[in-house]
């Protein structure tokens, strides 16, 4: 691997795990309730923009750069009806980015 790869990977690494840190400052404290409610009748729920997080970076990351073989279903991202436990979609996202 080149230097200029590493340097840019230890950089999206590193913005990785800061974000990982905020997303749990918000994203802890919220109910089973608070987590999946939305905040107005067109707008998202905390839950679907953490599994739309997840189906990106296992179709940017892991489809594109490291070629699992990922196939998306971004509509179901936002319109997933099962919800999920939050700690269920807290641990795919860990999962797929690395957290």
């Amino acid at each position: 691997m080149s230097q200029l790869s590493e340097s840019i990977g230890a950089v999206f690494a590193s913005e990785y795990r800061w974000r990982a840190v905020e997303l749990h400052k918000w994203v802890d404290p919220l109910s089973e309730e608070q987590f999946w409610r939305s905040p107005f009748s067109h707008g998202n729920t905390v839950g679907h923009l953490l599994l739309h997080l997840t189906g990106n970076l296992s179709y940017y990351v892991g489809a594109q750069i490291a070629k699992t073989g990922y196939v998306r279903n971004r509509d179901l991202e936002f319109s997933e009806p099962r919800k999920p436990p939050k700690v269920e979609v807290r641990a795919s996202l860990k999962k797929q980015s690395g957290w």
